[in-house]
């Protein structure tokens, strides 16, 4: 038996994934989607921006680099597998340079 509170399983592109329990993440409202684009720009190679409903969340790849307004929560990876997954699938597109990741 799994014990929840520790792992969350997600299977995407033919992938089975054992992810963390939780997250931290950076949460603020965001309501035009079409500028999303230049602020992925503004923190690329330092953070995942995936937005939804209004909302910008952002993951952070690795220190330094810009910083990012907003509130920092801790996410349950079980109840937000639309964010794990949405970076799984950005993540396997540059790590397997001539794989097209299926974005559904």
């Amino acid at each position: 038996m799994v014990d929840e509170t520790h792992l969350a399983y997600l299977a995407t592109n033919g992938f089975e994934l054992s992810l963390p329990a939780k997250v931290n993440a950076v949460v603020r409202d965001f309501t035009n989607p079409k500028d999303v684009g230049p602020e992925r720009d503004r923190l690329a190679d330092y953070w995942f921006v995936h937005w939804s409903g209004g909302k910008l969340y952002h993951l952070r790849l690795k220190g330094g680099g810009p910083n990012v307004d907003g509130e920092q929560i801790e996410l349950e990876t079980r109840r937000h597998p639309w964010l794990l997954r949405a970076r799984l699938e950005d993540a396997i597109g540059e790590i397997f340079h001539k794989y097209e990741p299926v974005r559904l």
